[in-house]
């Protein structure tokens, strides 16, 4: 059998996806995330501690939504300010490092439970127009899973269809 790791992205996202053999060490954060694994509740998986922080947003008539709220998290909170937030240094960082956590977690999910899972990964280099600008965005790059169920559709489309910031779907396919 063999692993792929198949990765759907635009093309705003394509300049930024890191160079084969990018090796990025984990923050303490990310390794409890890892460790702590993906529980199934209510029909969905979740990263545990979301969950037992965010029940509240658990909604058993949406479990993909539910999934996709819970399981997701701003990457950027691991990655060094030093290399300027919003650069292209901070962006390829931000998504190679959330790459390489996509792959773990598929391998996570796919070594625990049958039902694949699907990862986005979003990144937003900020609008601000001026330093404490409320109505702009802060550059910040998501991360976040839900479950591939037959006959309910995903929580995003096709990632060619987003054209105004980095965005792409990370899989794992065995044959």
């Amino acid at each position: 059998m063999v692993v792929e790791y198949v990765i759907a992205s635009n093309d705003l996202m394509r300049r930024l996806l890191p160079a084969g053999g990018d090796e990025y060490t984990y923050p303490r954060p990310l390794r409890t995330l890892l460790r702590q694994g993906i529980s199934r509740e209510s029909g969905g998986l979740f990263f545990g501690s979301h969950l037992r922080a965010n029940r509240h947003l658990l909604s058993p008539s949406d479990i993909v939504g539910s999934e996709a709220l819970i399981n997701s998290f701003h990457i950027e909170d691991f990655v060094s300010a030093k290399l300027g937030v919003g650069s292209d240094a901070w962006a390829r960082q931000c998504v190679g490092l959330a790459v390489q956590f996509g792959r773990d977690v598929l391998e996570m999910a796919a070594n625990a439970f049958p039902q694949p899972i699907r990862i986005a990964i979003t990144l937003d280099q900020g609008t601000q127009l001026f330093p404490g600008d409320e109505e702009g965005s802060v550059p910040s790059c998501t991360l976040r899973f839900w479950g591939i169920r037959p006959g309910v559709p995903e929580y995003f489309a096709e990632p060619s269809a987003y054209d105004t910031e980095p965005f792409l779907l990370l899989s794992r396919v065995e044959s």
